[in-house]
């Protein structure tokens, strides 16, 4: 499910213990509070005498790393004998409406070297000094000039997470790679974000010929846009209207599988306790009073006929 590893954690990862009103525990905020919540709610529906509406439950694996299970639900849509008119994807949004969110490109650069014995290193060519000026260029004239935006989710971003390079203290290394993560808005077209680096580095490399570099082929998670869910929106933020919550749409910077299944052709609206803030951190925990108001929610979005052309 939608968790991440539990090494450093400060509370018992896998207690779900209580305390003071809150949940602790890896993946009470980011995503099981939200499942769980469901499936609750959808226990009291299954037992109720009104079922105005067909609903399902999908819990998928992998959306911290390839979204493999998104995927190949979406891959399946024409085996299932129906079409969704909608989905509610539980992230951490504190009940809010969200409608927006950012994509990603993830990949990897490799600077390639000679390598050589560190006591004559004229004879090698480093890969780490050629990484540190790719580094310095993809900062100052790639992220830093960075332009696109969306009122909902904010600007694209683009970070450098991960560098590794070097075999031994006394050998010059042929071979660095960093790993990049780069933010992409709704809006934004993900298959120009190679070749906008590519440019960047071809530039360096005209200035210094001896630079070698390659990129392999990247992770792509295209953005949601709030644009051909409309109707969907505008039902799900009715309900919570009318539960006195606040309806607004919102976007949020951080990905999530609906925007695999909004390529897919299915409105989606994320929707979910918890605050995004606690999501993978080292004392993660759930409010039990968000908890229970997600099992209203949920509750109340499944008992309410669909409307507004959804």
């Amino acid at each position: 499910m939608d968790t991440v590893g539990i090494e450093g954690m400060t509370v018992p990862p896998l207690d779900a213990r209580v305390t003071e009103g809150r949940i602790y525990g890896r993946g009470t905020c980011d995503t099981k509070g939200s499942g769980a919540a469901m499936l609750w709610a959808l226990a009291a529906y299954a037992r109720s005498a009104s079922q105005p509406n067909n609903v399902a439950l999908l819990f998928s694996v992998d959306e911290e790393a390839l979204k493999t299970g998104i995927e190949a639900y979406a891959a399946s849509l024409g085996d299932l004998g129906f079409r969704p008119a909608g989905a509610i994807v539980g992230e951490p949004t504190q009940m809010q409406p969200v409608v927006a969110h950012c994509g990603v490109v993830r990949w990897k650069i490799l600077t390639h070297g000679l390598a050589a014995h560190s006591s004559d290193p004229t004879r090698g060519r480093s890969a780490i000094g050629m990484m540190v000026r790719v580094i310095d260029a993809i900062e100052e004239r790639y992220t830093a000039r960075l332009e696109a935006a969306h009122p909902l989710t904010g600007p694209a971003r683009c970070s450098i997470t991960m560098i590794h390079g070097g075999t031994a203290v006394n050998v010059v290394p042929d071979l660095c790679e960093i790993v990049l993560d780069r933010r992409v808005v709704p809006g934004e077209d993900p298959a120009t974000v190679l070749p906008e680096v590519r440019r960047v580095l071809d530039a360096l490399r005209a200035e210094d010929p001896s630079l070698a570099y390659s990129m392999d082929e990247p992770f792509i998670d295209r953005p949601l846009s709030p644009a051909g869910g409309e109707a969907w929106t505008q039902w799900v933020c009715a309900v919570l209207g009318e539960m006195g919550m606040p309806n607004e749409p919102q976007g949020v910077g951080y990905g999530s599988d609906g925007s695999t299944l909004a390529e897919a052709g299915i409105p989606v609206v994320l929707v979910g306790p918890g605050d995004i803030a606690q999501a993978h951190s080292e004392a993660e925990y759930l409010e039990v009073e968000q908890l229970e108001r997600a099992v209203d929610v949920y509750g109340r979005l499944m008992r309410t006929p669909l409307g507004g052309g959804a």
